[in-house]
């Protein structure tokens, strides 16, 4: 430890008084550079992640239509659009200037 402390002295004194070499001692003595950066780059993050949340948002909404249409309301079987229609007799349309009227007559 003395040792370090004396190369230390002797450091400061060259450099307090100006003595050849002593200023020149660290010229050129660079800090290492930073290591390169990995993974990806900032400006592909958050299109990268937004694309994600749509395929992600996309595949759930497949999911939830197709489990939809495969089981039907209860108590309502494979012919339940029959009685719907039945029920609909007549449908009219009253057109008036800027109006239009849609009229759902049951039976």
């Amino acid at each position: 430890m003395s040792l370090i402390n004396q190369m230390l002295r002797d450091l400061d004194r060259r450099r307090a008084s100006g003595a050849a070499g002593g200023s020149d001692l660290l010229d050129g003595v660079r800090p290492p550079a930073p290591p390169p950066r990995r993974g990806l780059p900032r400006g592909l993050l958050w299109p990268l992640l937004l694309l994600l949340a749509a395929g992600i948002a996309l595949g759930l909404w497949l999911v939830l239509a197709k489990s939809r249409d495969a089981t039907p309301p209860a108590g309502q079987g494979p012919g339940a659009a029959a009685p719907r229609q039945a029920a609909l007799a007549a449908i009219a349309l009253e057109r008036s200037p800027g109006r239009v009227r849609l009229l759902l007559q049951g039976k």
